[in-house]
């Protein structure tokens, strides 16, 4: 029987036995599925004169522990070495100028990839689910490293990415929980959605001043603790507005926060919010921004860190005008201190008539009544004597569930039937602060909240019912817990629609 099915120099199949293979010098191409699923193959040399390996065309051959790449292979084609759990090394020659998607993934024994000048592009999931990868050094003729081109690749702790790349797609090192250190030399431009999803062992970036945009939903990790920006820092910056711990530095060069002409009020302000929860505010910032802090003291007294906000105090940053809404805003979220801060600001810069209207005010600033709770939640009483809410007749677009009224803690959130909120106000929540008294989250509690983009889950959390943030398509879940409670119904975090496609979820949040 003839061992090589060759057709016009195309190696299309074969049907030896033999535990070490190799490939004919006659062979131009090696064909779809040619090799596919061969368990007892162990060594394969692939000779010089191979331009092409063909789709699939080792897949699935569980025992081969060694591939010969001769220099002249020009293409390695998707799935090309799909699930080879038994390679442990590979090298790619200079001639090869792209590994097309999914061509070494699932290769979970692969420890060492040494990749050759000349190589221009690492397709989508081309090394993905290579679990033992350790490091991996990308060619500086390396133009792009395309979606999810890295991830699952559990063990690896070290990545440069050379100046030649210009584009790091969605996913290309999500999911790689050892990642220590990065680094992204000057030259990229671009960098996708969820590209570092996960990565918790990092906890330090810089970002080049080439940087031109990183997606909103580049979703660094919470671990982080240094964020360094060399250059203007990329639009949009509420791309960084979830990946801060409890503390983090932030650097950029003086430069990217004077020049009014390039930067935006937004820009500017999401900029602002993560130098507050670093440990220093540079004066000069402040000296030379203290236009945008007045303009802006009513969205900033809110959301700015202690540190931040203290400074604003000092150096008398929010006009007196607008100190009455601040007061109000920050007493409807139970923001004391602050409130207290405010007020005794207030009186410093009032005459004494003033200050007697302000102390006056500050007598208005009570806990509502419980008639007047009502008019904003609908409550049950359970039968272990705790609240279930089960709607919201509020106003407001940005909610702070409480966690008790009148002393009786809240530990439900709807029905089962309707969601919390009516059918206009559900497109128009763009945040809920969960109490951590909760304990249950019923069926279509958050349905059709599409303005809704991310939200805590307390860890006394032990129930959630199935579909019940349905059609949240924007939604990501920060989660306290380690793991999925057993309470939690299997559609928790699902969205319905025609894909029904599972939101994302970040398990062991320690985050804000």
């Amino acid at each position: 029987m003839q061992e090589f099915i060759i057709n016009d120099g195309i190696l299309q199949k074969y049907r030896g036995k033999d535990t070490e293979v190799t490939v004919p010098d006659t062979v131009k191409e090696i064909g779809r599925y040619a090799f596919a699923n061969k368990k007892i193959l162990k060594s394969v040399v692939i000779p010089p004169s191979v331009e092409k390996i063909g789709w699939s065309a080792f897949q699935n051959c569980e025992s081969l522990e060694r591939v010969v790449l001769s220099e002249g292979l020009k293409e390695i084609y998707p799935n090309a070495f799909f699930a080879n759990r038994a390679l442990k090394e590979i090298v790619i020659p200079p001639s090869v100028k792209s590994i097309c998607g999914g061509a070494f993934s699932g290769c979970h024994a692969l420890e060492r990839v040494i990749l050759s000048e000349g190589l221009k592009i690492i397709e989508w999931g081309a090394f993905s689910y290579c679990t033992a990868l350790q490091e991996i050094a990308i060619p500086r003729s390396v133009e792009k490293i395309w979606s999810s081109a890295f991830r699952h690749c559990e063990s690896l702790r070290a990545v440069m990415i050379p100046p030649s790349v210009k584009q790091i797609e969605a996913y290309a090192f999500a999911d790689c929980y050892s990642l220590e250190n990065i680094t992204i030399s000057e030259g990229v431009e671009e960098i996708g959605m969820y590209a570092f999803l996960n990565c918790r062992g990092l906890r330090e970036i810089t970002f080049p001043s080439s940087i031109k945009k990183v997606s909103k939903s580049v979703d660094l990790p919470w671990t982080l603790k240094t964020i360094t920006f060399n250059g203007l820092p990329p639009r949009p910056m509420n791309a960084f507005r979830y990946c801060v711990g409890k503390k983090v530095i932030v650097y950029a060069p003086k430069a990217s926060v004077m020049d009014f002409s390039i930067l935006k009020q937004e820009y500017l302000e999401g900029y602002l919010r993560l130098l507050g929860r670093g440990e220093t505010i540079s004066e000069e910032i402040v000296a030379n921004n203290s236009q945008y802090f007045q303009r802006n003291a009513r969205a900033l007294c809110g959301s700015a860190s202690d540190e931040l906000f203290d400074y604003m105090l000092k150096n008398k940053l929010i006009p007196l005008k607008d100190t009455d809404e601040i007061i109000a805003k920050m007493s409807e979220k139970k923001q004391t201190e602050r409130v207290a801060a405010l007020i005794d600001y207030t009186q410093t810069q009032f005459s004494a008539k003033e200050r007697e209207k302000q102390f006056a005010r500050r007598f208005a600033l009570k806990e509502p009544t419980f008639t007047e709770l009502k008019q904003i939640w609908t409550l049950k009483k359970l039968d272990d004597g705790t609240y279930r809410i089960s709607a919201y007749k509020g106003e407001e677009s940005c909610i702070v569930i409480p966690s008790s009224i009148r002393g009786v803690a809240i530990t439900e959130l709807g029905n089962g039937i309707r969601g919390l909120f009516d059918e206009t106000r559900c497109k128009q929540i763009k945040s809920v602060i969960l109490p951590e008294s909760l304990q249950k989250i019923g069926s279509k509690t958050f349905k059709n909240c599409t303005a809704l983009e991310r939200i805590v889950l307390p860890e006394g959390v032990k129930i959630i019912d199935g579909y019940a943030f349905e059609n949240c398509a924007r939604i990501t879940f920060y989660c306290r817990a380690k793991k999925k409670p057993t309470g939690w119904s299997r559609s928790w975090a699902r969205r319905s629609g025609p894909d029904r496609k599972q939101a994302t979820v970040v398990w062991d949040y320690q985050g804000v």
